[in-house]
Order: C-alpha cells, then sequence, then structure tokens
C-alpha cells in the first residue's frame, strides 16, 4: 500500500509540473510547439527599424528605414541586383523628411517627406526621391519621381555588416557590406531662394 501511495503521489506531482498549463488555450500554445518540439515566441524583425537625424546647413533632415544585415551574403550585384529599383533597405519603403527645401547635389528639393530609392550599379547610383512615402517598399512607381541624381559609390575600409543611413553635415551617406554611398545635400540661402535670384 505505501508504494502504491508514493506513485500516485509521484504522478500527481510530475502532472502538475508538466510545462503545458491546462487552461492554456491551444492557439497560445502553437507558439511554443511545432511537430511536438518547443519554439521560441516570435522576436523582433530580422531587418530592424532605425531612425537617422540631422541638420544640414539650416535644415533638419530625418530618415526612417528597416537595416538589413548580411549574414554572410553577398550584396551589391547579388542580394541587391545591379541597374534595378531597389528600396534603400527593407519592408517598407524608406522615408526621408526635409524640413526646409534643400539642394540635393544641386537639385531643388522642396520641403516634405518622400521615399528614398535607388538604382545602384557597379560605378554609378541613381538616387531615387518618390512622393509616395507611405507605402511598402516593393510598390514604386517612376510615375511620382520628383528628383532623380547621380552619384559614385566609394569603397568602405572594412565590411559594415547592417546597411546604415547617416545624417551628416555635407548630406546624407548610405553604407553597407563594402560600399560608401554619399549624397550632397545643403540648404538653401536667402539669396538663392529669393524670386529675383538666378
Amino acid at each position: 500500500m505505501r508504494i502504491c501511495a508514493i506513485l500516485c503521489i509521484t504522478i500527481v506531482f510530475l502532472a502538475a509540473c508538466s510545462t503545458e498549463p491546462a487552461n492554456t488555450p491551444p492557439h497560445q500554445l502553437a507558439l511554443f510547439q511545432t511537430s511536438g518540439q518547443q519554439k521560441e515566441l516570435p522576436k523582433e524583425r530580422i531587418s530592424p527599424l532605425k531612425q537617422a537625424a540631422g541638420l544640414i546647413d539650416n535644415a533638419v533632415v530625418k530618415v526612417a528605414y528597416s537595416s538589413p544585415a548580411m549574414r554572410g551574403r553577398i550584396i551589391w550585384g547579388a542580394l541587391v541586383p545591379y541597374n534595378e529599383v531597389w528600396r534603400t533597405g527593407a519592408n517598407e519603403a524608406t522615408r526621408i523628411t526635409f524640413e526646409k527645401d534643400v539642394l540635393v547635389e544641386g537639385q531643388l528639393l522642396k520641403a516634405g517627406t518622400y521615399s528614398l530609392y535607388s538604382i545602384p550599379s557597379e560605378h554609378e547610383w541613381t538616387i531615387i526621391f518618390n512622393e509616395i512615402w507611405d507605402q511598402w517598399g516593393t510598390e514604386y512607381d517612376p510615375a511620382f519621381d520628383v528628383l532623380r541624381v547621380k552619384v559614385r559609390p566609394q569603397p568602405l575600409p572594412s565590411p559594415q555588416e547592417n546597411l546604415q543611413i547617416e545624417v551628416e553635415p555635407t548630406g546624407i551617406s548610405i553604407s553597407w557590406e563594402k560600399i560608401k554611398v554619399s549624397v550632397n545635400i545643403r540648404g538653401i540661402t536667402e539669396s538663392e531662394s529669393s524670386p529675383d535670384a538666378g
């Protein structure tokens, strides 16, 4: 009888210590289990959201983007094909905001928020400012391009694991893998903004 009692207590104890509470709804258990094995809860997105902001001359510039990682992959000409439009990030369209009118590579860009696309190639990039900014990154429509400029990529001294977009005193820069692209941006002076200028 004593052995039977010990066995019963042991069974009750093991049931109480089970890792699956009896009152856990099936749809919640599905988050943890796949084919009888434990599964971790969903983590944050693979390409995390990043922001950059700064002052270029007299203009505040802000950038919001998703930052993918190399993760052992070849980026330029492979993961990101040459001569094709790229969202300059991942997930949603990369967004850039200018609180004042600016000159981008010498060309006027009015204050506002734009999506930032690019066309990488081995020796030259096209940087695109598109007026439709609140969209998924692959939903690009060139009919809404506001400005396109050409810039040249430069080699980085060491590999950049995650895509990084920075606001610098002379413009913005895009760095990833072995390449950095700088886009010259400057504020507009009073004489340049005057109706009589030029």
